[in-house]
């Protein structure tokens, strides 16, 4: 019990840290050989910031390019500092869900985060986002994209 509470904590850190952007307090957190695999599938071609990122050099470089396409207008982080959605501690796992809110030009997106932590360190992070929200955000920071 005290092991999932403690890895309960951890991923509540690392997901406000992450949302405040404080990535360089995160890399310590992150095991050396994690993966993460963030909303895998036909929308990897259109961002850095989906796809498998193995290691802790790409999650690194994953987590530098969230802020660089939120900067040209893209994505925002998928939860705010004041909603963080819902953790669930299931042993060496760590589920956290949530919906990113609605705004006046963008839809409200589900996800959900699945982590795993070993030995005190995130070992993988699997995300799953709502895709065809999610293009419909990247759309509006380039109207030129297309799915094929």
């Amino acid at each position: 019990m005290a092991e999932a509470d403690d890895n309960l904590k951890l991923i509540q850190k690392v997901t406000f840290l992450w949302v405040n952007k404080r990535f360089e307090e995160i890399l310590p957190l992150i095991a050396d050989d994690a993966v993460y695999v963030i909303a895998r599938g036909s929308l990897e071609k259109f961002s850095p910031l989906f796809g498998t990122f193995r290691g802790k050099y790409e999650i690194q470089r994953w987590y530098e390019s969230n802020q660089q396409v939120e900067a040209i207008g893209g994505i925002r982080p998928f939860c705010l500092i004041g909603d963080l959605g819902e953790f669930i501690p299931a042993g060496n796992h760590v589920i956290n869900f949530g919906t990113m809110t609605e705004t006046k030009t963008e839809p409200a997106c589900d996800w959900t985060s699945i982590w795993t932590v070993r030995g005190g360190l995130i070992k993988s992070c699997t995300m799953v986002m709502d895709s065809a929200t999610a293009f419909l955000k990247l759309k509006r920071a380039d109207p030129t994209l297309v799915l094929e």
